[in-house]
C-alpha cells in the first residue's frame, strides 16, 4: 500500500481483489493503522500495488459524463449553468454543461470539488438546486479530474487502460541467472 501523492510505501496489503477504488476503512496485512480519512484511490494491477490518499487531498474541476440523456426542451448549441448531483443522497453542486457529440457531456465547476467519485455512479443534472428543480439530464460518470499547477489535466487511472496496459504489452523475458549475495559469490557447488 503506497500514498498516492508521493509513492511512498505504508503497509503491505492483503492482495489487491480485496480493495477497490473509493474504499474506506483500508486494512493492511501487518496491522498497520491507517488513518480512517483514507480512501483507496487507485490500484496497479501490474505492479500489485494499491494507492491511498486523504480524502481532502482528491478533488475535481471537471467530469465527463456519457451515455447522456437530455430534456428535449435543453437548448444544446451553448453551455449551460445546472446543478449536477452524484448519488441520491449527495449535494447538488452549480456547474457548467458544455454539450459534446455521442451522447456526451462535460461538467465544469467553477471551484474544485474535494472529494472521490467513481466511474459509472449515476450523475442528475437539475435546472436549479432547490426542492422543485427539475431534471434536465442524466448520465453516467466516465472520468473526472482537476488542472495542476502546469495546466496538465490529472485524474485517477482508469482500471480499462491498466488492463489494457497489462495484456498489451510483450511478455518479459524472465532471468533465471542464480544471483548470489556479495559474500556467497566465491563459493562453488
Amino acid at each position: 500500500i503506497f500514498y498516492y501523492e508521493d509513492g511512498s510505501p505504508v503497509a503491505d496489503h492483503e492482495g489487491i481483489h480485496n480493495y477497490y477504488v473509493g474504499q474506506e476503512n483500508v486494512q493492511s496485512l501487518d496491522d498497520v493503522k491507517i488513518d480512517p480519512d483514507i480512501r483507496v484511490v487507485a490500484i496497479d494491477r501490474k505492479g500489485k500495488n494499491v494507492y491511498i490518499s486523504k480524502s481532502k487531498h482528491i478533488r475535481y474541476s471537471s467530469c465527463l459524463v456519457t451515455n447522456y440523456m437530455q430534456d428535449l426542451d435543453t437548448d444544446t448549441s451553448v453551455p449551460v449553468k445546472v446543478f449536477c448531483q452524484f448519488g441520491q443522497l449527495k449535494k447538488r453542486r452549480p456547474c457548467f454543461l458544455y454539450f459534446k457529440n455521442n451522447d456526451t457531456v462535460l461538467l465544469r465547476f467553477p471551484q474544485e470539488v474535494i472529494g472521490l467519485l467513481s466511474k459509472g455512479i449515476h450523475v442528475a443534472i437539475y435546472n436549479g438546486a432547490g426542492s422543485g428543480a427539475k431534471v434536465i439530464g442524466n448520465g453516467t460518470l466516465h472520468w473526472f479530474g482537476h488542472f495542476d499547477i502546469d495546466g496538465k489535466f490529472r485524474r485517477l487511472p482508469d482500471p480499462e487502460e491498466i488492463e489494457q496496459e497489462i495484456y498489451s504489452s510483450e511478455e518479459e523475458e524472465l532471468d533465471l541467472t542464480p544471483h548470489l549475495p556479495s559474500k556467497d559469490r566465491g563459493l562453488t557447488f
